[in-house]
């Protein structure tokens, strides 16, 4: 995955640290949406 981002999620599951999972599901859902955001804008000004 993308640098162990995954192993992290699960390992704060299995922990039951579930602010922590939430924190991550949290910043891996902004982080697509930008990247979503900036690949939109960049294929516009391509075109």
């Amino acid at each position: 995955g993308g640098g162990g981002i995954g192993a992290t999620l699960n390992t704060a599951f299995s922990r039951y640290e579930f602010d922590t999972a939430a924190a991550i599901l949290l910043v891996i859902i902004g982080i697509v949406m930008v990247l979503e955001y900036a690949s939109s804008h960049l294929r516009k000004w391509v075109q």
